[in-house]
């Protein structure tokens, strides 16, 4: 039960925080939201405050943020259909730059739980250059080739992957410094070892806070590329996983995080949320009819020509483009069924 509980607040506060990037885009500019729904299909309550409707809906996956001339419907002095287009573009992109900002803070998290991968030596693999050179566990690699380094990054930095040997500069738990010049093992074609992993060390505020940011953009870059790879056709479109798969993956991640501790298989779910975080991010931002990037499109074309698009055509676009997402969805679910049952 608690990992359902897990995985369905994990999916609810993905969703809440990019339809609270919408809403609160939209308040700034002074746009009317009529309805702020976290969940969808029935209304199981709601709390009316000003002129927005804050409710909770049946189904606990997926919100929606009930902006004022969305449509193009309506032409009200508080509607979005009055604004203008750089205004418009803003309240678009908001959801999706929420996700990343989730996403930023998610990676950031994991790093200040973990820490990061120090220049102590923790594990030493018997007959390796490292063991045979007489490196002990507990001891401190301080520099290579009369370089400084403080963690297992500048280490690897001043490593790379070259063949030949590398003088390193090792303290001991009496602070005694020894120099040893040790040629790593080729273990394979261009792969080359030396036989230790590193220890871990509290991560610094700067390293939470740019080793966050900086996984948060690897994750997207990679996703970006996914897609990519999806349109060119080097991925098929049967390897895509929709909300079935997505549950699937994050209970058998909560199985396997739970045969170490409970804390490993929640962290692991928390991993897997930034992901999602970031994959809804990118996704939303595809300059497809019926999402946020095809919104933005639209408004892009506005600041061009400098007057909007016909609002019937673009409603067109969208209804088209909504249900060929439609389609898509149904295909999806159909292959993580077929996955799970098959």
């Amino acid at each position: 039960m608690s990992k359902i509980i897990m995985i369905v607040l994990m999916f609810a506060l993905i969703v809440l925080i990019h339809e609270l990037g919408h809403f609160l885009a939209a308040r700034f500019f002074k746009v009317r939201v009529n309805e702020f729904a976290i969940g969808m299909g029935p209304k199981l309550f709601g709390i009316q405050r000003g002129d927005t409707l804050y409710s909770i809906r049946a189904l606990p996956l997926g919100g929606f943020c009930a902006i004022e001339g969305e449509g193009g419907d309506s032409y009200e002095e508080d509607s979005m259909m009055n604004k203008k287009p750089w205004q418009k573009f803003i309240i678009f992109i908001a959801g999706a730059v929420m996700n990343f900002l989730l996403a930023w803070v998610i990676f950031a998290t994991i790093i200040g739980y973990a820490g990061t991968a120090s220049n102590t030596v923790s594990f030493i693999e018997p007959n390796s250059p490292v063991h045979q050179a007489g490196i002990q566990v507990g001891e401190t690699i301080v520099s290579i080739n009369g370089t400084p380094t403080k963690n297992f990054a500048e280490i690897k930095e001043q490593l790379g992957i070259a063949k030949d040997a590398h003088t390193f500069q090792v303290v001991d738990a009496n602070k005694q410094v020894r120099t040893l010049n040790i040629e790593p093992k080729e273990v394979e074609s261009g792969r080359y070892m030396y036989g230790f992993r590193p220890g871990k060390a509290p991560a610094t505020f700067t390293e939470i806070v740019w080793g966050g940011l900086r996984d948060s953009v690897m994750v997207v870059v990679q996703i970006a590329q996914t897609f990519v790879m999806l349109i060119t056709g080097e991925v098929p479109v049967q390897d895509l996983a929709g909300i079935v798969g997505v549950v699937q993956i994050s209970s058998e991640m909560w199985n396997e995080g739970m045969k170490q501790s409970l804390m490993t298989a929640v962290m692991t779910l928390v991993q897997l949320a930034g992901i999602l975080s970031a994959n809804l991010a990118v996704f939303n931002l595809l300059p497809l009819p019926a999402l946020d990037g095809g919104r933005i499109v639209f408004s892009i074309i506005e600041m061009i020509r400098r007057k909007p698009v016909d609002p019937e055509k673009e409603n067109m676009v969208h209804t088209i483009g909504f249900i060929l997402l439609m389609v898509l969805m149904v295909f999806v679910l159909f292959n993580d069924l077929r996955r799970v049952f098959g």
